[in-house]
């Protein structure tokens, strides 16, 4: 469609239209590296959280106008470990 000289598209309302295909790359990737390695590459979930944490934050922050702190909860030793 145009709009004021400009070519758009509408924005599909569910997720997977637009990032099946990122998933099922993520996801192989994974697998990939466990089948390689024996351990998992990549975000953890410890990480899907941070973000969540983050993305909350800038929210509050942009509704409020102010500076939000970002606070993470004390991370699990299972992240800690190192691996061998």
């Amino acid at each position: 469609m145009r709009r004021a000289g400009d070519v758009v598209a509408p924005v599909p309302a569910d997720w997977r239209e637009r990032f099946l295909g990122a998933y099922d790359t993520e996801f192989q990737e994974w697998i990939d590296s466990l089948a390689a390695t024996g351990r998992p590459v990549g975000p953890s979930a410890w990480d899907g959280y941070a973000a969540a944490v983050a993305c909350d934050a800038g929210v509050e922050a942009l509704r409020t106008g102010n500076r939000t702190p970002v606070s993470l909860a004390d991370q699990p030793k299972l992240y800690l470990e190192v691996a061998p």
